[in-house]
């Protein structure tokens, strides 16, 4: 099947072949410094967050060694299956050391590191890694073999780093497009702070605003189906993983048998699902429904739903900024590794809001 796929020039090789696995120590420097790597430096899309200065004699026992240009990737999981990876760089003299959960690939002769990393991140390569690892549940690992017998379809030197410069142009636009999105989030934030505290306000609007019990302002606050977790088909209900960044995520819904009345548990635009049971964290996270796709309430997440004086989606603001998320720790009860709020306390969440004109400004210009 190898056969009828290599193109003109390519080989069909193991990773052994290009590269060698778990390659032998470095010679300490002459200062002793070096960089060292923990498995938290490592980001999941492939990019280093940062290394610490560290003494040779330190970490060369007991740690993975690798140096410039050498290609990590974590072996445990899940931060295997995350991506977990990174070709390293700009290490103090050019030597480092990390976590023992890393497996080290450096290139040989006539091979491109950078394409031996664009290899690794494929996805190919990860689900198959997934099937071959090997321990106990929680604790599994890919093994060293299954790295050394991977087999990949391999260009010629110029064509390996030609492809790897094109990838490598791909990675700096998606990082550029990214950087743009946090600094679009970070002015959100603020805008969002100044327009739901009255502090920064339109010409057109003025008087004060009204201090309102947020219990006062629903007309609905309840709880949801009970959906079956083993189920991947049936009516389609909301659960915790369901929000994303203030969205629904319809790739992540649960599913439910069909019982009666059904209906009344039936999201309608302008719905805000509210996770009131999770860590302390994510405790308070919101999410809007647009009614794009029909959904039903399910359990872990509790419905709110606005009168008819009072707009949603400037609610839903609210919520999910820092007031909201400040309010909803301020009433969490804890526990450990979780945090919950009740329907009661969500009732006394202190609000402060304009007339309706106003509300619906500051929610079109969010």
């Amino acid at each position: 099947s190898w056969a009828m796929k290599v193109p003109k020039g390519w080989e069909v090789k193991k990773l052994k072949d290009i590269c060698t696995i778990s390659p032998p120590k470095s010679k300490k420097p002459i200062n002793s410094k070096v960089s060292f790597i923990p498995m938290s430096g490592v980001c999941e899309s492939g990019k280093l967050l940062n290394f610490e200065e560290n003494n040779y004699d330190e970490v060369c026992k007991g740690f993975t060694s690798f140096i410039d240009n050498d290609v990590i990737i974590a072996k445990i999981t899940p931060c295997f299956e995350n991506g977990k990876g990174a070709i390293v760089s700009n290490l103090i003299n050019g030597i480092g050391f990390g976590s023992t959960e890393f497996h080290v690939l450096r290139s040989k002769k006539n091979t491109e590191y950078k394409f031996i990393y664009y290899v690794t991140r494929t996805k190919k390569f990860i689900a198959k890694g997934k099937r071959n690892m090997q321990g106990s549940s929680g604790h599994r690992r890919i093994p060293a073999d299954y790295l050394k017998t991977y087999k990949i379809l391999a260009p010629p030197l110029a064509e390996q780093r030609k492809i790897a410069k094109i990838l490598g142009c791909w990675d700096r636009a998606i990082a550029t497009c990214e950087q743009l999105i946090a600094t679009s989030k970070q002015q959100k934030q603020a805008l969002m702070q100044q327009l739901l505290t009255a502090k920064k306000r339109f010409g057109e609007f003025t008087g004060e605003w009204e201090e309102v019990r947020l219990g006062d302002i629903l007309t609905k606050l309840s709880n949801g189906l009970t959906y079956d977790t083993k189920a991947t088909s049936g009516l389609p209900v909301s659960r915790i993983e369901t929000i994303s960044h203030g969205k629904i995520d319809h790739t992540k819904v649960g599913y439910a048998s069909n019982t009666k009345n059904t209906i009344t548990f039936k999201l309608k635009n302008g719905d805000i699902l509210y996770s009131h049971i999770n860590s302390l964290n994510h405790i308070g996270k919101v999410a809007y429904f647009y009614n794009d796709k029909d959904l039903y309430h399910g359990m872990n997440l509790l419905l709110l739903r606005t009168d008819n004086n009072n707009k949603s989606r400037f609610i839903y603001y609210i919520l999910s900024s820092s007031v909201g998320k400040i309010l909803a720790k301020s009433f969490a009860k804890r526990a450990i590794n979780q945090a919950s709020l009740s329907t009661v306390d969500i009732k006394k969440f202190i609000l402060y809001i304009p007339r309706l004109p106003e509300q619906q400004k500051i929610a079109q210009v969010l």
